[in-house]
């Protein structure tokens, strides 16, 4: 179901996008002082998703399992996805994009952009909300808004970080 819904997106624009932030992140030094001996720091994690018994797309992988059925051990053929999720562990800008230190109101559009599309953004306004609650003003959108969005945005960096990983694979 997942994958019927998701073949219609074609991820070029997408993808022309986040060329063009990295590009102009690491012109303005943005990634710089977060670098451990010139190098930026990332913390990768895989796992393999949706996995069962029968193929539901030319990109599943397969692998031999041993299960129990009515008592009597047999082996099985299973598929399966990966999936690898990214986060740059050494960039202390993160707490600025989320609004932790600084308002992330009425910033620059290339800033703006960016506080947009970082989940911690929503966390932290999912945890203003529940402290300060929907109606003092201080949280940006209200609890059901904040989780809404994080569950979108998981769901689309999982899907970007399972495409990304198969076409890996494929082209090892």
């Amino acid at each position: 179901m997942l994958r019927y819904s998701l073949a219609g997106f074609h991820l070029d624009g997408l993808e022309r996008m986040l060329v063009q932030v990295n590009r102009t992140l690491k012109r303005n030094k943005a990634l710089d002082t977060g670098r451990v001996q010139g190098r930026i720091v990332a913390a990768l994690d895989g796992i393999e998703a949706l996995s069962r018994y029968s193929r539901c797309c030319d990109s599943c992988l397969e692998r031999r399992v041993s299960v129990r059925k009515a008592g009597v051990k047999t082996e099985q053929l299973q598929y399966y996805h990966r999936a690898v999720g990214c986060q740059i562990v050494s960039n202390p800008g993160k707490p600025f994009l989320a609004g932790i230190f600084n308002p992330i109101q009425n910033l620059p559009p290339f800033l703006d952009i960016l506080t947009k599309i970082a989940p911690m953004r929503y966390a932290v306004d999912l945890m203003r909300d529940i402290y300060y609650g929907s109606g003092s003003g201080v949280p940006i959108f209200d609890l059901p808004t904040n989780l809404a969005i994080i569950g979108a945005e998981f769901a689309v960096f999982m899907v970007l970080g399972t495409a990304g990983f198969v076409r890996a694979e494929r082209n090892r």
